[in-house]
């Protein structure tokens, strides 16, 4: 049997009212060299009935029904089932415009591409019109300038809207704990990333439809321990080591970590005392180079500080909410 160009695989979890519509904008696509791996995480409502009457009525579509694992155990195990020579990624409660297949699969292949990004197009929630989601510095990268790119925020770090090459998939892709439920799909593009030999970041195709989501991961997520923070930290620390690159990327390494540990204090007060803050912050120090982020890391080594930098955080968003609203 001949192995389709593109597996999509749609993690599924609750998405009864969603679904139907997810699936049908990847059925109308104008490629139709796909075959669609519905993967359900242990979905707690009707999901798994409904996505196995879709699978009745349309042989492209597999579904697979698991115990709840998360996001990215899900994914894995897409990839796992799937057959295509390119993978591609669609959450349950988003779509993909018509021609988002054709696009990113013809330019891949015309450039030769192992990673293909492209812009998408983000709905605030309960809005029928969108903003447009592109990048700062479009054109073709080598893995190096992909994951400098990735580090400094300028290229997708999330799985949707792009198409990977099957081959870049390797038991290390999916290997971070469970309770990393932010970052990792960061963890998952510097893996394939540091396996890519092409990756192209594309403003001119529109190949994802992203509705907010006010139930998601990313709005509802509590910061009650440090020890997620630390166990993505770690896995990408491990992941640069093993590939020889932490020297390449310690500067990036570094920015990220304080990002991440200065957001989870911000959101958690408590989480400032913990010993591996401690630890990354005396780490950290040296390898930093401007006023802001040395301020960030001078919280994090004197905790009684964190109230007066809070203070500042919040009207810092405040006047940036008021700008937006101006413009």
């Amino acid at each position: 049997m001949q192995k389709p160009a593109i597996s999509v695989i749609i993690p599924a979890y609750n998405a009864e009212k969603f679904i139907r519509r997810c699936v049908d904008s990847v059925l109308k696509q104008s490629l139709q060299d796909f075959e669609i791996i519905i993967v359900d995480d242990g979905s707690q409502d009707s999901t798994k009935t409904i996505c196995e009457q879709l699978t009745l009525k349309n042989d492209k579509i597999k579904f697979f029904h698991k115990e709840n694992g998360g996001a990215n155990s899900t994914r894995k195990f897409g990839v796992e089932h799937s057959n295509g020579h390119y993978i591609n990624f669609v959450d349950s409660d988003d779509t993909i415009p018509n021609n988002s297949l054709v696009q990113l699969y013809q330019t891949a292949i015309e450039n030769k591409l192992d990673i293909i990004q492209a812009a998408r197009r983000f709905y605030p929630n309960g809005s029928s019109t969108y903003q447009l989601s592109t990048f700062v510095k479009p054109g073709i990268y080598n893995n190096l300038e992909f994951i400098h790119l990735l580090f400094q925020n300028k290229s997708n770090a999330g799985p949707v809207g792009s198409l990977y090459k099957r081959d870049l998939f390797g038991e290390e892709t999916f290997d971070i704990p469970k309770d990393v439920k932010l970052g990792e799909d960061f963890y998952m593009n510097l893996c394939l990333g540091v396996r890519a030999n092409k990756v192209g970041l594309f403003n001119n195709i529109e190949a994802y439809n992203y509705f907010e989501n006010t139930n998601s991961v990313t709005h509802v997520y509590r910061y009650t321990s440090i020890s997620p923070q630390q166990e993505q930290l770690e896995s990408i620390r491990r992941e640069l080591i093993n590939n020889h690159l932490f020297d390449e990327f310690s500067d990036d390494f570094y920015r990220r970590a304080l990002g991440v540990l200065s957001s989870a204090c911000f959101h958690n007060h408590q989480l400032i005392h913990s010993q591996y803050i401690k630890q990354m912050a005396q780490e950290i120090w040296p390898k930093l180079h401007y006023r802001k982020e040395k301020c960030l890391c001078y919280m994090l080594l004197h905790p009684s500080i964190l109230p007066i930098m809070n203070t500042i955080n919040e009207s810092r968003k405040i006047v940036s909410n008021i700008r937006k609203r101006l413009q």
